[in-house]
């Protein structure tokens, strides 16, 4: 197996993906350049893209990303990403064309249909497996679901919002996410707790010494409105201790939710406390910085960092990635500290 705190060497091959069993099927020659980016930001990420130059021919479809990692006598081949590509345009020099090929998510399909006049979610339902159907009528990738909870009352989606804001939408009710991993398969789970990657002593070596530190809390709500028929909730973050609270600011910032789906069983006060809860105690404290390649390292997972001296401690959650595809892979991440603010 490749340590990767050691150097080591890569080859880069693309494979054109057979959309029906989802494995490998021709190599694709030609590639001169790769860059993949990632992200979980915004409300309906597609969490990754990338672009490739090519010389020679390029045709429409799914590609799979591989590096072939060797350190000393050991080869690992490593999935790096699995994108639906297009050429968008051409350079044309001496009678050689180079396409400069546009990458989207195997959510891309997702994004570019539409959620019809009332569709919903019927009461007591798994939304997990709800949304793995959902996206499943549209993607050709595989979905997986590890987990799932279920919603007490029905949950109608606005009419003509995209699919993969639907899907956001409903795995946002229990606090679930999608990942894509290198193969290109979507993974419906909650949101990870456990480090993916451990920056500490043992693994300095993967990190650059600069790191950016940003942290704002001007768009955390301290006063939460739920709105059921003719019932109201209302949560209120009082607390003088708290930065954003009511107190502490001197002003109120509301959230308004008139389409609350309370889960297993909770009530509409209850609905009203857990999400004025996790608005609060998602805030991020940004990290910046640029490291060595670490596999199985995604949007939504958490870092562990015990890196004091350079900024880098506590738990992070990874929100966007930029891997650099060269004689290895170099990776420019943004990870969030989520600070606690509730009361």
């Amino acid at each position: 197996m490749i340590d990767w705190k050691r150097s080591y060497s890569a080859i880069w091959r693309v494979f054109r993906v057979d959309e029906f069993t989802w494995q490998d099927a021709e190599l694709i020659g030609g590639i001169d350049s790769i860059q993949i980016t990632r992200s979980c930001s915004g409300n309906a990420p597609m969490l990754e893209s990338g672009n490739m130059t090519v010389t020679g021919g390029f045709e429409r479809g799914y590609y799979r990303i591989v590096m072939h990692a060797t350190q000393d006598v050991e080869t690992e081949r490593v999935d790096v990403a699995t994108l639906l590509c297009e050429s968008t345009k051409f350079t044309h020099n001496y009678g050689v064309d180079t396409p400069t090929v546009s990458c989207n998510s195997v959510l891309y399909p997702a994004y570019t249909q539409r959620i019809l006049d009332g569709t919903y979610i019927p009461a007591g339902s798994d939304v997990a497996q709800y949304v793995a159907e959902l996206l499943g009528d549209c993607l050709k990738a595989p979905v997986e679901v590890e987990g799932g909870f279920t919603i007490t009352s029905f949950y109608w989606f606005e009419f003509g919002i995209r699919i993969l804001e639907a899907a956001w939408e409903a795995l946002d009710l229990g606090g679930y996410v999608m990942q894509v991993d290198g193969r290109g398969v979507v993974h419906i789970r909650p949101k990870p707790t456990a480090p993916a990657l451990d920056l500490d002593g043992a693994n300095i070596t993967l990190l650059q010494p600069s790191v950016l530190t940003e942290f704002n809390t001007s768009n955390v709500p301290n006063r939460y409105i739920a709105k059921s028929d003719k019932t109201v909730a209302i949560a209120v973050n009082d607390n003088p201790e708290s930065d954003i609270s009511t107190v502490s600011r001197g002003y109120i910032y509301d959230k308004i939710d008139e389409s609350p789906a309370t889960v297993d069983n909770e009530t509409l006060p209850e609905y009203a406390i857990r999400r004025l809860r996790e608005l609060s105690t998602s805030v991020a404290e940004t990290r910046n910085y640029t490291r060595e390649y670490w596999p199985g390292v995604y949007p939504f997972d958490i870092i562990a960092g015990t890196l004091d001296s350079i900024g880098i401690d506590g738990d992070m959650r990874v929100i966007n990635q930029t891997l650099k595809c060269d004689s290895g892979i170099t990776v420019s991440e943004q990870a969030a500290r989520e600070v606690d603010l509730w009361q």
